[in-house]
């Protein structure tokens, strides 16, 4: 008879766990049996610095290729899984986001597997739809006044990053040099990795709690991050593989970066792909502008239908207006400057609600209110009843006499008659009726009668 109750339950986990003990799985980090039990079995999400130690140690720093090892072959899908998480992820401080900005755009660039790279761009897209950059005109820089800038900030810190001039210029000084620092346009991806990987080393950086200064450092963070990943999918649209381009350019697409449209032209000219032409056309549509607009036009000659047809929707989304597929209308209204066509304004003729009223403003005191006098109503008027009325006395007319027909004469018998030798004679006369009798062969009178 099996066991009952808990017994039964702690005699499964046990059987269980020497099932599984030694097996390994995919997602799990050694493969031990607590770890497909948690994280294969029950699917538990592990956190974001579990995820960021396996997709790092994953790789060889001198190679950056995959570390294969017998005990665990399953090293690459790990890391692959790993990409994901950390794309999903959110980040209460930009430090750390920022460090999984450079680890993905590592992998990006230099990871040996495909599936790796096409993963990095997906996550460093959608880590760029959070970032917002804040408004403000880029500086050229070519790195030498970077690290003078650095050197400075180092002197104005001791080494647990405090302060050595405590005073409000101190700190005044402090975040002019880290605004300028994050403004900075760099002209290669390895600068801006530089200039993004020094802020989360740096203790004044990390351990700051000035609200003013906070902030600045957190603007200066964002602008960096996002440098990062804009220059990090433009440099992976040269990338060999097929599918790797189109994610490159769709996350360009999704973060909406302008500046990499000569680049993206220049691959145009050689790519031999139809998927990636067509994601080139929505990029283009998307970005919008003169130069856009010219590639677009030229695109609607391309041999592929789908292209075409892309790059017509490109053109429609930045022109307001649908010319077809002929690219000679598109060509003369790129002659005619490129001109918007916006929407119809409203109807005139449609209601508007009129404007509120404006309050009264009263000054002083309202004047005094006569009292308001209520009279009683009449009484009510007194309507006499008519009269009744009169019997009304209908005459029926008398109906037509009716007469009765005459009895036939009667057959006189043989031999009561008159003799043959002379005339017949006469019937006797009839007796007149007597006294209040009526008369036969008549009706008696009507009868009147009253209603």
């Amino acid at each position: 008879m099996p066991p009952q109750g808990p017994r039964s339950a702690a005699f499964a986990l046990v059987l269980m766990t020497c099932a599984l003990s030694g097996c390994s799985r995919k997602l799990s980090t050694g493969g031990g049996a607590m770890d497909v039990i948690f994280y294969d079995m029950m699917g538990m999400e592990r956190s974001t610095a579990e995820y960021y130690a396996i997709l790092r140690n994953a790789h060889d720093p001198s190679t950056f290729a995959i570390r294969h090892r017998d005990d665990n072959p399953f090293v690459a899908d790990q890391a692959v899984d790993a990409i994901v998480h950390l794309g999903r992820a959110t980040y209460s401080r930009l430090e750390g986001e920022a460090q999984v900005v450079l680890l993905l755009s590592d992998v990006l660039i230099e990871d040996p597997a495909a599936l790796a790279r096409d993963r990095s761009a997906a996550s460093l897209a959608l880590l760029g739809t959070r970032l917002l950059v804040p408004a403000g005109a880029g500086i050229p820089e070519r790195g030498d006044r970077f690290l003078a800038r650095l050197k400075e900030l180092d002197s104005l810190h001791d080494a647990e990053g405090r302060r050595l001039d405590p005073s409000p210029a101190g700190a005044r000084r402090v975040g002019q040099i880290v605004e300028e620092i994050g403004r900075y346009d760099m002209p290669k991806l390895e600068l801006d990795k530089d200039a993004l990987r020094w802020f989360p080393t740096r203790a004044y950086i990390a351990n700051e709690t000035d609200p003013t200064l906070r902030e600045i450092f957190d603007r200066a963070m964002v602008r960096r991050t996002r440098a990062v990943i804009d220059r990090s999918l433009e440099a992976a649209v040269a990338d060999p593989v097929a599918y790797v381009r189109v994610s490159a350019v769709q996350g360009l697409k999704t973060v909406v970066y302008a500046a990499a449209v000569p680049t993206v032209q220049e691959r145009l000219e050689t790519e031999s792909s139809p998927l990636v032409r067509g994601e080139i056309a929505e990029y283009l549509g998307a970005v919008g502008g003169v130069d856009a607009a010219t590639t677009l036009v030229a695109m609607l000659r391309d041999d592929d239908g789908g292209v075409r047809l892309r790059a017509q929707r490109a053109l429609v989304r930045i022109a307001g207006t649908d010319l077809g597929r002929d690219a000679s209308a598109w060509s003369s209204w790129l002659a005619q400057g490129a001109r918007r066509v916006e929407a119809p304004a409203a109807s005139a003729s449609r209601p508007v609600a009129p404007p509120p009223t404006p309050p009264r403003v009263v000054t002083g005191s309202p004047p005094p209110t006569a009292p308001r006098v209520v009279t009683a109503p009449p009484p009510p008027r007194v309507v006499p009843a008519p009269p009744p009325a009169a019997p009304r006395v209908v005459a029926v007319p008398p109906p037509a006499p009716e007469t009765c027909p005459a009895p036939p004469s009667a057959t006189v018998p043989a031999g009561a008659g008159p003799t043959s030798s002379g005339a017949g004679a006469a019937a006797p006369p009839t007796p007149p009726p007597a006294p209040g009798a009526t008369p036969p062969g008549t009706l008696p009178p009507p009868v009147r009668r009253t209603r």
